[in-house]
């Protein structure tokens, strides 16, 4: 913590969009391997969707990243420990929005023909995506949240 006229809602906000930034982007890498093993017996459309989640992150970070005009981060050592910039944040909540979308128009499209787990399987997707970005946010908010308390309590001895 750089400031000491820094507010406890700042610092909290900030520890939100850390920890919404790895739920994101854990959500995304864990979709990634499930998609690949899905373009086999279901077609092009995991690919694609394969494609634009493991290429537009990476072509949106590069192009819109600044690093001279880069915001100032409240929790510096968690952001450089995750990765996150304010850019990457938005990038990422974007492709998730877009991810969404896509698993759910995936499911209305999927071709009747297939066998029954086959059919249900971009909801299978989009539920594990989902339950696998609450479960990493809540993780490491609490790693956050306990890594400043270690510090802290260390201040004091």
């Amino acid at each position: 913590m750089q400031n000491n006229n820094i507010s406890k809602g700042q610092i909290l906000h900030e520890q939100r969009n850390i920890s919404r930034y790895t739920g994101l982007l854990y959500g995304r890498i864990f979709l990634l391997p499930c998609l690949f093993l899905f373009i086999v017996p279901l077609g092009p459309v995991p690919a694609y969707l394969f494609a634009f989640l493991l290429l537009a992150p990476v072509l949106l970070c590069s192009l819109l990243e600044n690093k001279e005009n880069a915001e100032p981060v409240l929790l510096d050592s968690c952001a450089k420990k995750y990765r996150y910039t304010a850019v990457r944040l938005s990038v990422e909540q974007h492709t998730g929005r877009i991810a969404v979308l896509l698993l759910a128009a995936w499911q209305f499209y999927i071709p009747s023909s297939l066998a029954v787990y086959l059919h249900l399987a971009p909801a299978a997707l989009l539920m594990l995506y989902l339950i696998w970005r609450i479960i990493s946010t809540a993780i490491t908010r609490h790693n956050i949240h306990s890594y400043y308390m270690e510090l802290r309590s260390l201040e004091h001895v």
